[in-house]
């Protein structure tokens, strides 16, 4: 038998079995991170995104420069008082924070695999909200680009953190 095929198995791929079962589990508090969705309709009359609907862009294939192609869903959100959760991003090192960006995706996921510019959301909050690795959810209101190609497809205006 060929020993170094055997220590590949047992010193390689267990250890990534392992964790892709622990993963699956609620082991000692960690809880694997799954994709956040909401309904269209909150019981507190704001709008839950849905990570899905901002996935509906597509870029715009004819345009000499580099535009995007929004979903008429996407579009009746702009200026709505919306709520989302998701995964904060930081913009800087301080704990609390009133820019950043909120993902899809967590960051300290290792499997969970990096979205395009569609699962982010620049979010200027009125006050701080503090960095934490759990999901967060934030209300404000929902702004396209101002012009096509714009740096980000999404912001969120006017936001305040949800306990």
């Amino acid at each position: 038998m060929n020993y170094s095929r055997w220590l590949i198995i047992v010193f390689v791929l267990s250890p990534v079995a392992l964790v892709a079962w622990v993963m699956t589990k609620n082991v000692s508090g960690f809880q694997a991170a799954k994709p956040v969705t909401a309904s269209q309709k909150a019981a507190d009359g704001l709008i839950a995104i849905d990570w899905d609907i901002l996935g509906l862009v597509k870029p715009n294939q004819l345009s000499p420069e580099m535009s995007e192609e929004f979903d008429p869903r996407i579009k009746a959100l702009d200026g709505k008082k919306v709520k989302l959760t998701g995964f904060m991003l930081p913009s800087s090192a301080s704990r609390e924070q009133t820019l950043f960006l909120i993902s899809r995706n967590s960051s300290t996921c290792f499997f969970c695999l990096p979205g395009g510019p569609e699962s982010l959301v620049m979010v200027h909050a009125v006050k701080p909200v503090t960095y934490v690795y759990d999901p967060v959810t934030v209300t404000g209101r929902f702004k396209l680009p101002a012009k096509p190609g714009d740096d980000i497809f999404y912001e969120m205006e006017d936001a305040v953190g949800v306990k």
